[in-house]
């Protein structure tokens, strides 16, 4: 099993059962995601007042941003380990444009791009039109099933 053990619990888990943390050497948090969650929650329990102030003084500081924006961050954050001001910079070096095929945002499907990023270690990559990163991922990210079927279609397209 490709994976590696908890710091917590001493259990040997999947990559896929740790967070993201690129601290880290292999870019994986030390403790499983179950771990981390029963400690929170624990935190939470024993800290009514803390975790209230926290959440108090968050609000006040983010109050100006508005609440779509502040989910899109969380949100990118959760999936990928990277900020929307991130996903904005690359947004901005790319010109707005899809990676793959160049066309602008607001020609692309869903009048949006999408973060692309490696399966395998979440490592995020560019920017894509959802035909170009659905279609990355029907290829199954895979050099050589793209490279077949561009030797399909230069036989099969006359």
């Amino acid at each position: 099993m490709a994976g590696k053990i908890c710091s917590a619990c001493k259990a040997e888990r999947g990559l896929t059962d740790f967070y993201k943390d690129k601290s880290k050497r292999d870019g994986k948090s030390s403790s499983c995601k179950k771990c981390v969650k029963a400690r929170n929650k624990a935190w939470v329990k024993a800290n009514p007042k803390k975790r209230k102030a926290h959440a108090k003084k968050w609000a006040n500081e983010n109050r100006t941003r508005a609440p779509r924006e502040i989910e899109r961050d969380r949100e990118y954050k959760r999936h990928y380990g990277i900020s929307l001001q991130e996903v904005e910079q690359m947004w901005a070096e790319q010109g707005g444009r899809c990676a793959i095929c160049n066309v602008p945002e607001e020609l692309a499907p869903k009048n949006r791009l999408h973060v692309d990023h490696e399966h395998s270690t979440g490592t995020v990559r560019a920017l894509l039109c959802h035909h170009c990163n659905t279609g990355l991922g029907k290829f199954k990210d895979s050099p050589e099933l793209l490279g077949k079927a561009i030797t399909y279609l230069r036989t099969h397209n006359g």
